[in-house]
């Protein structure tokens, strides 16, 4: 199990991989619902949550399930998240992705 340095170490090295301009899948859970966002800025600053990353972005389509993701992440609404939960590929948010490689997962993605 990893120590919260060793979250704040991943979440530190992922806040410096965003590009500030690009457009990414901010997910809500997993693959299944979010919003692609594009970031407006970022810094390393602690979040509501107390995690080293707040990454603020603008909404730019909802693709949600859910009924109050269509107003809350209204096309130009603004909002921070942590770089954590930004993906190039909407599809690395899912869990069969991100938990492919434990020997419990039951039909993994078949994923790098």
């Amino acid at each position: 199990m990893k120590t919260i340095d060793q979250h704040q170490e991943e979440i530190m090295k992922r806040t410096d991989e965003i590009v500030v301009g690009a457009t990414y899948w901010l997910s809500s859970f997993h693959d299944k619902d979010g919003a692609y966002v594009e970031v407006l800025k970022k810094s390393k600053e602690e979040n509501g949550a107390g995690w080293n990353s707040t990454v603020t972005v603008k909404a730019v389509t909802v693709d949600s399930t859910y009924p109050h993701h269509e107003t809350y992440y209204a096309t130009g609404t603004i909002h921070t998240c942590n770089a954590s939960n930004l993906y190039e590929i909407r599809h690395e948010s899912s869990h069969t992705h991100k938990f492919r490689k434990q020997d419990w997962a039951v039909n993994p993605c078949a994923c790098a």
